[in-house]
């Protein structure tokens, strides 16, 4: 992992939705993320352990939502390219908690579309 380890404030802007430059994804070490999309507002929180920005990161897409600190004590583990590269080499299984955390968010997103679809009117 890399060793940089980067603090914020409450409010301060980490990942601006649409932003092209997706060289990082980020693990919450210390306090919280909030997930803001435009036109809607705050979506969700992300808390301690857990992974932001990755979908970008891998797919080299503009960023979906924009990311700001939720806490005063907000420190994040930036994660690079080249340290997925030495991960993916020297401990594959090490990338098993990250795919688990896309997974599970893939699998919400699939739920949230279900439910979406059950309140359409049917022809």
């Amino acid at each position: 992992m890399s060793n940089k380890r980067l603090h914020y404030k409450i409010g301060k802007e980490i990942i601006t939705e649409g932003d092209v430059d997706s060289k990082s994804a980020y693990i919450v070490e210390c306090g919280k993320v909030d997930v803001w999309k435009a036109g809607i507002g705050k979506v969700a929180e992300i808390q301690e352990g857990s992974i932001f920005g990755e979908m970008a990161f891998i797919t080299g897409d503009p960023r979906s939502a924009t990311i700001l600190a939720g806490s005063n004590d907000c420190v994040c583990r930036e994660i690079t390219s080249s340290n997925l590269n030495t991960l993916w080499e020297d401990r594959p299984e090490a990338l098993l908690p990250v795919l688990k955390i896309v997974a599970d968010r893939l699998k919400v997103t699939t739920n949230m579309i279900n439910n979406l679809q059950s309140t359409l009117p049917t022809k």
